[in-house]
């Protein structure tokens, strides 16, 4: 860039350039002459104003009017170069006149145009001598000097009427307006007017400083008027004019590097100032002004500017004064205008008393409430308004309104006519300067309200009565728990007097009930409404009482509940009527499967199992179990079929008879009923958990076989119906046990050999064709051993069929003693006999058909004189299925003929070889001899 000094002298030499060629050339005229070289100086002109311009940014108008006037000056006495005075006045006259119009700077470059102008004349001057040199300076210095003095009075004028004027306006728009927004903005365009600037704006800080609100602005673009919206502290130059309460002017950006130059750099501005708004010593806004042209700051623009700022401070100081003011004024009238239109339309009368008590004011309501015409109420006394039977309430709560003190209470007014209105007065003292100066009264008609309560009292009083009258008890409750009310049916149910109960918790409820009771009163709490709900409560004495109950919870008049009615009404008697029913049908349920029992069983333990869970199931014992005697060791033994809900296992137990309660049961033949087992000696301790037992015989006829006995772990369990229901049972089980028996026997006689003993040869048949069907399953052998005895018509010749008869039993007797406890013996008929042998080989039956015919030969049997000579000897076929058959019928074929085999040569075992070619034997004969139950003489 050009220093300011080489442009000048560039434009100097330029001038000089143009005179000295208008006088080198060949002249043809002195006019010619003159033309060429004010042609010349023109040029030389627009050229240095041009570079000035682009160099300096400086406006054109102002360098072409103000130096344009010097060189014209200069071309002109050019051709009078002896007029050198004139010349110098000429030009004084021209830097006078710019220092007026244009200011300092611009008088002090026409002062360096006009001496370069002047020097140029006067070096041209053919009279030129060395003192002109002198004269030169003096010129100059003579210039510069006028342009410095004329040029600073014109400025401090100027500057003077630029600050008056921005100052006026302010002052003018301060007066006629009170808008803080139309304010600035007729500061700002003054501002910007004066100062030359394109862009500005004011904004308004926030009172935490961390933030400025912009109110007004000219020319900002989108993006700067945002960035507003951001903390201060992210834009440096504005935070530091509002932090610091300084005036920031820059006057040429380009060369500005620091932080605070960013944000006008990215809007292209080249010179920016801002200026902080005061009042006193703080900063209540910020004015900035940005230009996109270099611009200069003078002292007067950065005076008027600081002034400015103060200005614009205290105008945002007053209109925020005033507009707080002005918002206080429009609340207090709104409050006016609202309490004049409450108290005129208000529901309740309003009565305003002066300090002697004489009525003031009285809107239309308390008007209406009295009975008076408008205006009739002002200027009377409240006593006229007040009963002779209230006067004394009145006055003793109006002696209170000169010490400050309001009240509200219920009183009676007397309308026009004597009429009677009963109100809720509530008065308030009013005061002027401390002093006391009159009452404000509002009258609540509480006529409806007083129907009300009479209605409703009239309507608690008939409910107290039947309440009081019912013949259920009727209580409330809060809702904690305490009793509010107890009528005299609760009384006659529970034995509580009222005078007990109220105020305190519900004592109906026993300990372990308290649960329950909670949460039903919270069901009730919730909104919840039941009836007829069956609970158990109890007496003042302790005793149960089964209730039905109904609950419903009591409201106030805004719905929240309050109370907690509950209805009770006694049903003890029809509990123990449904007790005693439903005792009847467990007892009938129970003697009807006993009786189901005893039908079904077919044997003792199926009968005592049936009946004992009967007596479990259906009357809910602890613990039920029968003890059967022995009537031969006189013994009482715990049958397995018993039941228990104790974990303690006796298996096995025993007693004597006449020991214990069972053996005493059993030996007396009597039922009975102990409360507590620990207060009986003849308690033998069994089960630990026991307190408290029952116990029946169990009779057949006048012969006891065994006793039922039933235990609990709880005191008094049992009663005296309990004792006499389980006698009945008792007698129902002695039957079925007996019963059981006689089956049982009938059974076995069924199967057995009458004579040995033995199974008979129906209960073989089905026995032989049951381990066939297990041999098949398994696939195990079975044996089959037939024998018979050798010679028996002989034997029973030589010592009688009754010593035969004697013979098979003995036999039947040895032969059981020498088989296993799984194998099966069986009388075919007459002397012969068959072993069934499960899971046996041919030679295992083989070796036990051996032992049996040594034992034979060996034995002696007992004959009818008392001695043992009786001998005899047996001979044995062995057959094995499914090895010599696979059925059962051609199996004892087989062992029948192998038995046919060993006869011939007697005293012998045969086990089947079908290869040997052994004939079977008819089976005629066979079963002719196994119908018979005597051997055949």
């Amino acid at each position: 860039m050009v220093p300011r000094r080489l442009a000048f002298i560039l434009a100097g030499l330029i001038l000089l350039l143009g005179i000295v060629s208008g006088f080198s050339l060949p002249a043809v005229t002195k006019l010619g002459q003159q033309a060429l070289a004010f042609v010349l100086l023109a040029g030389g002109y627009l050229i240095t104003v041009y570079a000035l311009s682009r160099i300096y940014q400086l406006q054109w108008l102002r360098y072409i009017t103000s130096t344009g006037g010097v060189l014209l000056i200069t071309a002109f006495f050019f051709t009078l170069r002896e007029e050198i005075p004139a010349i110098f006045l000429f030009y004084l006259f021209a830097i006078l006149t710019d220092s007026l119009f244009w200011g300092q700077n611009t008088a002090f470059y026409t002062s360096i145009l006009a001496t370069l102008g002047y020097a140029t004349v006067t070096f041209l001057n053919p009279d030129f001598l060395p003192r002109d040199a002198l004269n030169i300076g003096l010129v100059a210095v003579t210039f510069l000097a006028t342009s410095f003095l004329a040029g600073g009075l014109v400025r401090e004028e100027r500057a003077r009427t630029r600050e008056m004027a921005v100052l006026s306006s302010l002052a003018t728009v301060m007066t006629e307006s009170r808008d803080l927004t139309s304010i600035l903005k007729i500061a700002l365009d003054e501002v910007m007017r004066v100062t030359g600037f394109e862009n500005g704006g004011i904004a308004l800080v926030e009172e935490t400083h961390q933030r400025l609100i912009l109110k007004v602005h000219r020319g900002f673009s989108e993006a700067l008027v945002q960035s507003f919206q951001e903390p201060a502290d992210k834009h440096p130059m504005r935070w530091k004019a509002i932090n610091a309460g300084e005036n920031i002017f820059a006057e040429n950006l380009a060369y500005y590097t620091g932080p605070m130059g960013v944000e006008v750099l990215s809007e292209k501005y080249r010179s920016a100032a801002f200026i902080p708004l005061k009042e006193k010593d703080q900063v209540v806004g910020l004015l900035g002004l940005g230009s996109r042209r270099r611009q200069a700051f003078s002292q007067e623009d950065k005076d008027l500017l600081s002034t400015v700022g103060h200005h614009l401070g205290l105008a945002v100081a007053n209109a925020r004064l005033y507009e707080e003011t002005f918002r206080q004024i429009k609340e207090i009238q709104s409050l006016r205008t609202m309490g004049e239109v409450v108290i005129k339309d208000l529901a309740e009368g309003v009565l305003i008393e002066d300090a002697q008590g004489l009525i003031t004011y009285a809107n239309p309501r308390v008007e209406e409430m009295l009975g008076y015409i408008p205006g009739e109420l002002v200027g009377r006394h409240w006593r006229e308004l007040v009963p002779a039977d209230y006067l004394p309430i009145v006055e003793k709560e109006y002696a209170k309104r000169p010490k400050g003190v309001s009240s509200r209470y219920e009183s009676m007014l007397l309308g026009k006519g004597g009429r009677r209105i009963p109100v809720i007065i509530s008065s308030r003292p009013l005061f002027e300067k401390n002093e006391f100066s009159g009452v404000l009264v509002v009258l609540t008609d509480i006529t409806e309200r007083k129907r009300a309560e009479e209605s409703l009292q009239e309507a608690n009083q008939t409910l107290q009565a039947v309440i009081e009258t019912s013949p259920v008890a009727i209580i409330t409750l809060d809702p904690k728990g305490i009793v509010k009310s107890w009528n005299k049916s609760a009384e006659e149910m529970f034995g509580w007097k009222e005078e007990e109960v109220v105020g305190k918790l519900l004592p109906t409820v026993s300990p372990e009930k308290q649960e329950e009771f909670r949460q039903n009163r919270e069901r009730v709490l919730q909104g919840e409404a039941f009836s007829n709900m069956e609970v158990v409560r109890q007496k003042k004495d302790g005793t149960p009482i089964h209730v039905s109950l109904s609950t419903a919870p009591l409201r106030d008049a805004q719905g929240n509940i309050t109370e907690l009615m509950a209805v009770l009404v006694d049903i003890t008697d029809r509990k123990k009527a449904e007790e005693e029913t439903k005792r009847h049908l467990e007892e009938f349920s129970t003697m009807n499967r006993v009786a189901m029992a005893a039908a079904t069983a077919l044997s003792v333990d199926e009968a005592l199992e049936g009946t004992i869970k009967a007596l479990a199931e259906t009357l809910r014992y602890h613990s039920v179990a029968v003890l059967l005697l022995d009537a031969e060791t006189k013994t009482l033994r715990l049958h397995p079929s018993r039941y228990s809900e104790s974990k303690e296992i006796f298996d096995g137990f025993t007693t004597t008879l006449g020991k214990g309660i069972t053996g005493w049961v059993a030996q007396s033949g009597e039922p009975i009923l102990v409360p507590d087992v620990s207060k009986d000696k003849r308690y033998i301790k069994g089960i630990s958990e026991t307190r408290s037992e029952i116990c029946a015989p169990l009779r057949v006829g006048n012969k006891v076989i065994g006793v039922l006995n039933v235990e609990s772990p709880t005191l008094n369990a049992f009663s005296e119906h309990d004792l006499s229901l389980l006698t009945t049972i008792a007698s129902q089980v002695a039957v079925l046990i007996e019963n059981a028996r006689l089956y049982e026997e009938t059974k076995q006689l069924s199967i057995t050999d009458t004579l040995t003993g033995l199974y008979n040869l129906r209960y073989f048949y089905q026995e032989l064709g049951k381990e066939i069907g297990r041999s098949d399953r398994y696939q195990r052998p079975l044996s089959l051993i037939m024998f018979d005895i050798d010679n028996f018509k002989k034997y029973n010749d030589n010592y009688g069929h009754l010593a035969g008869d004697d013979l098979l039993k003995e036999l039947a007797r040895l032969a059981s003693e020498l088989i296993r406890r799984t194998d099966t013996l069986a009388r075919y008929g007459g002397e012969e006999f068959f072993i069934i042998l499960p899971e046996t080989a041919p030679e295992e039956a083989s070796r036990l058909a051996g032992r049996i015919v040594e034992a034979v030969r060996k034995y002696r049997f007992l004959v009818r004189d008392g001695t043992r000579r009786g001998q005899v000897t047996v001979s044995c076929g062995v057959a094995t299925y499914p090895l010599h058959a696979d059925n059962p019928k051609a199996l004892i074929q087989a062992a029948d003929a192998a038995l046919y085999k060993a006869k011939e040569t007697k005293d012998r075992i045969w086990t089947y070889t079908p290869a040997a070619g052994i004939p079977p034997r008819k089976p005629e004969p066979a079963v002719q001899r196994r119908t018979s139950a005597k051997p055949s003489k």
